[in-house]
């Protein structure tokens, strides 16, 4: 039975009452029903009604009556919505997420979906709400909207040793929140011997739907491949991308970005694979003199991101950071088309085991699983080209081996200034090209160092590790000339790389240290073994 004294809301009402008449009585059902009907009513505003539920018992059929008395009191509206401790970013920024609608009924619902979409505009690490009610004549009151402002932008510089043992300058500028005006902005500015790399970035937050962030990424980049320990080419590219951010919520985000990237290679070898490539997509032989290959892209690409990490800035002690990352260059621009695939997963996962627990204290165990997956390849005719390989070895992937040393190798045309010797039609070199399927999975065990104060255990971590992966190219296939000369098949998924080792891990305030020892027990003849390994990033 249900006795409301505003009737126009009971037929609402008895559409979340769901009891049928037989049922068996259930006072948890009973309980839930009375939250259901709560939820509504401060949906339509009534913030101040009084449910209660009233059971008699006909012993005689075995029965239980039920009967729902409800009061909905006053109709609050909502006069103004007010915001706190907003120093920084403008009122405008923070009334484009609100659902709620001045001067309407108020919604309870609305009101939490719009504080949650504050919290997802990244700019707070505090959110609360408050009411203020007028004790008017229209039963008004004020949602008031309580923040606490994140500070984080930056400006930082490095220089110190970067991958493979390089001297490298880096430059950030970083600016979440610009002038609080709801606009990121990034520039970035990197430089070693072999790469430099400029980046603007600029994109502005709730754009379009009150929801998707919009943004433009422009860049220019170089690589100089000559006397590195890839084959060797120049490769300057430049482009520009229109992104779209999609933040479902705190910790999944997915970013889609079309944009053209002009590829200009030069300075390159007769190398078989790099030749071939060229070839295919329409140059039909060497140019020594010209030696100069443009190579644009009309690109298109999807990334898929989750982070529940409690800990960015420094070592993570629980938690998962994944994300799977696709790349296609748009098949009717040119003949250069393929796509790339890239999927990598971060575990950490805290080992309270009771054995260490006294020993340990407060800074357990840590067992952090690693993995990427890397493919790419043609479609639709198309090649994949040389300059997106994957590559592996060093320090952030296969421990013990040369920075991007594994997998195949450069096989060039018969030249006595390129590798061959003996009049060879063609030979091998040590120069690592990359392949086009990758695997690589790290395990580690992470182990607080005690005897340090507290205050540096979380910046100081020592662990033990087993890497192991494989690079190979999927579209390499034996000819006469390869088992005549003994080029060994890069296309074997199965000779797996392998390593044991040590590392430590300091963040400090003068910027990151790496250092690991690595023993690599399963490897092959083409390898290059580097047993230790040092990175260093000064920041000031």
């Amino acid at each position: 039975i249900l006795d409301i004294d505003k009737k126009k809301y009971s037929k609402y009402i008895k559409n979340i009452i769901n009891i049928s008449t037989g049922e068996i009585y259930q006072n948890n059902k009973i309980l839930d029903l009375k939250y259901k009907i709560k939820k509504f009513l401060e949906e339509n505003g009534f913030l101040d009604s009084q449910i209660i539920i009233k059971t008699t018992i006909d012993e005689k059929n075995n029965k239980i009556n039920i009967i729902f008395k409800i009061k909905t009191n006053r109709k609050y509206y909502v006069r103004k919505i007010n915001f706190l401790g907003n120093n920084f970013t403008k009122d405008y920024i923070l009334r484009n997420e609100l659902l709620q609608i001045e001067g309407n009924p108020i919604n309870i619902e609305l009101i939490k979906k719009s504080k949650e979409k504050l919290y997802s505009l990244g700019y707070f690490d505090k959110v609360e709400i408050f009411f203020h009610k007028n004790y008017d004549s229209k039963n008004t009151l004020d949602v008031i909207y309580q923040v606490d402002e994140k500070n984080e932008g930056f400006v930082k510089s490095g220089l110190g040793i970067v991958e493979g043992g390089l001297l490298g300058f880096n430059t950030a500028l970083q600016q979440n929140n610009f002038i609080g005006t709801g606009y990121d902005i990034d520039i970035n500015f990197n430089k070693d011997f072999y790469h430099s790399f400029l980046q603007f970035f600029i994109m502005k937050n709730h754009i379009l739907f009150k929801k998707i962030n919009a943004g433009i990424k422009v860049f220019l980049n170089t690589i100089n491949e000559d006397n590195n320990s890839f084959y060797n080419y120049i490769n300057r590219n430049k482009g520009f991308f229109g992104i779209l951010k999609f933040p479902i919520n705190n910790d999944y985000t997915i970013t889609n970005s079309i944009g053209f990237v002009q590829n200009n290679i030069s300075n390159i070898e007769p190398e078989l694979y790099l030749w071939n490539y060229l070839r295919h997509i329409g140059y039909k032989k060497y140019n020594k003199l010209y030696n100069n290959y443009s190579l644009d892209e009309f690109n298109i690409n999807y990334s898929f991101l989750y982070s529940n990490l409690k800990n960015l800035d420094l070592l993570p002690e629980d938690g998962i950071l994944s994300s799977l990352k696709t790349y296609f260059s748009v098949p009717w621009y040119s003949k250069n088309r393929n796509y790339k695939i890239y999927f990598n997963y971060s575990r950490y996962i805290p080992l309270n085991l009771q054995i260490f627990k006294n020993y340990l204290k407060d800074n357990p165990l840590v067992f952090l699983f690693k993995s990427n997956f890397g493919y790419g390849n043609g479609f639709l005719g198309g090649k994949y080209p040389f300059y997106k390989n994957f590559y592996l070895g060093g320090s952030n992937t296969i421990r013990g081996f040369q920075t991007n040393s594994i997998g195949p190798k450069a096989i060039y045309y018969s030249s006595k200034k390129y590798h061959c010797h003996d009049g060879k039609t063609i030979c091998l070199s040590n120069n690592t090209v990359g392949g086009n399927f990758l695997f690589n999975i790290n395990n580690e065990l992470i182990i607080p160092i005690l005897f340090f104060d507290n205050q540096y255990i979380e910046q100081i971590r020592s662990s033990i590790f087993l890497d192991i992966g494989n690079v190979i190219d999927t579209s390499w296939k034996d000819n006469y000339l390869f088992k005549l000369y003994k080029i060994p098949n890069f296309n074997i998924f199965s000779q797996i790389r392998s390593s044991i080792g040590l590392s430590f891990q300091f963040y400090t305030p003068f910027g990151e240290i790496n250092i690991s020892f690595a023993y690599p027990f399963k490897k092959y003849k083409t390898d290059k073994i580097q047993f230790f390994q040092f990175n260093f990033l000064k920041k000031w």
